[in-house]
């Protein structure tokens, strides 16, 4: 997937600078034993809505989400936080597992280790 199709993907869902942005600090970001490629993009979600991102390596480790400031452009408070990420050698996008879990907080602060793995499934034959 083209770096094009990325941005659009992950489209950040407010303009200019936000509204009660809320700091997440990835203290550790494991990807196969190893770090994610510089140039990589890990989004932050609250369900499909992309409220923030940043691109590796990021500057001490800080994503920051901006709230809704009542348009529908932002998190929702208490809402659970899910990110994604933008693998900018394979092209590939990939779920990142917090550790702990996270939820969306107004001028909050969390700190997090995140482990990005690539999507596996299990193929069963029909018949």
């Amino acid at each position: 997937m083209g770096q094009g199709s990325v941005t659009s993907i992950f489209n950040l869902a407010f303009e200019g600078n936000g509204f009660s942005h809320m700091s997440i600090i990835a203290n550790n970001i494991l990807y196969e034993q190893g770090s994610m490629p510089d140039g990589s993009i890990i989004a932050v979600f609250d369900g499909e809505l992309c409220v923030g991102k940043g691109t590796t390596p990021l500057s001490y480790g800080q994503l920051s989400a901006s709230a809704d400031d009542g348009t529908g452009n932002g998190f929702t408070e208490g809402s659970d936080i899910y990110f994604r990420v933008w693998n900018s050698l394979s092209g590939n996008i990939l779920t990142a597992y917090e550790n702990p879990p996270l939820t969306f907080a107004q001028l909050g602060l969390e700190y997090t280790d995140l482990s990005v793995e690539d999507d596996k499934y299990k193929l069963y034959r029909n018949g």
